[in-house]
């Protein structure tokens, strides 16, 4: 039986007009079942960038003792 479930699987691809993406849907015939989703082949194609740090100005009346902690009394 699941030899006769797995022949009975079919894939069909159907093309989106106007992009690179297709409708590939699955479908099992003797399970009365399926399922369809959207791929896209050039996905993945991009080369990886990272975009530079943005700038930060360094500020050294925030980073320095600015009053925010005191020390304790007599020391």
């Amino acid at each position: 039986m699941a030899e006769w479930v797995r022949r009975s699987v079919k894939d069909v691809m159907i093309p989106i007009p106007g992009t690179s993406k297709r409708i590939q849907c699955s479908v099992a015939l003797l399970m009365l079942g399926g399922g369809c989703g959207i791929s896209d082949p050039n996905l993945n194609e991009q080369p990886a960038e990272a975009r530079p740090p943005p700038d930060v100005p360094f500020k050294p009346h925030l980073q320095e003792d600015n009053g925010s902690v005191r020390p304790p009394p007599g020391g």
